[in-house]
């Protein structure tokens, strides 16, 4: 699967797959139109590195990029790579200050680093909400893998392959749940017996669970040492 970022290079590919016999991707032919409908310099899909609304939240900026060029830079990191991960990175809260004015933004947390400070005997309650990242291959923006990974499986199942089996996208056309396992089952069998809920939503469903227990525990304050 070619992914060009501008038309001159597409059409480069085109060139060079139909002098190498394979006709039927040439321009024009039904296969080869497809395939160009999905290329980055034709189809405006973008997958933001934050939710939206969570990132206004946080006062920060979302970073947008088109899902078959992540495909294609993850592919090829992975390749030679390990994918960078970090879990250490987090949001922290001081409860007596104004929301809106703080550092809401996700950064990086080592030992060591002092979160914040107050006087003696005067206890202040912190919020500490952490999370773990992967850094996407352009080095610069971290995300969130389950949801990254949930943007990137929605795109090929979605639209990438339902374009080019039968022209157009066509939502939940492939189950995100398929047994991979020796069932004796066929591939239409296996799709047709596969279950809807992805990794993010079962995660999802889990880190509710786990903030909604959060809510309900008192703060707890260490003892003074002397």
């Amino acid at each position: 699967m070619p992914v060009h970022q501008d038309q001159q290079s597409f059409e480069d590919w085109q060139t060079k797959t139909v002098k190498r016999g394979i006709i039927e991707l040439a321009a024009g032919t039904k296969l080869g139109n497809r395939v160009a409908h999905l290329q980055p310099c034709a189809d405006e899909s973008a997958v933001p590195s934050i939710d939206p609304e969570l990132a206004a939240l946080m006062g920060v900026q979302p970073h947008y990029a088109h899902p078959m060029v992540l495909l294609q830079n993850y592919s090829n990191s992975d390749k030679h790579h390990a994918i960078r991960m970090a879990a250490a990175r987090g949001v922290v809260q001081r409860l007596d200050e104004p929301f809106f004015g703080s550092d809401r933004s996700m950064r990086p947390i080592e030992v060591g680093d002092v979160l914040t400070t107050t006087r003696p005997g005067t206890p202040v309650v912190v919020d500490a909400s952490m999370a773990v990242h992967v850094l996407r291959p352009d080095g610069a923006v971290w995300v969130a893998p389950a949801r990254e990974l949930d943007h990137l499986y929605r795109h090929v199942c979605n639209t990438v392959i339902p374009t080019l089996v039968t022209g157009f996208a066509l939502t939940k056309s492939l189950p995100p749940q398929i047994e991979l396992g020796d069932t004796g089952d066929c591939d239409s069998e296996r799709i047709l017996h596969g279950g809807w809920q992805s990794a993010y939503e079962r995660m999802a469903a889990v880190t509710d669970a786990a903030y909604h227990q959060s809510l309900t525990t008192a703060p707890q304050f260490p003892t003074r040492r002397t």
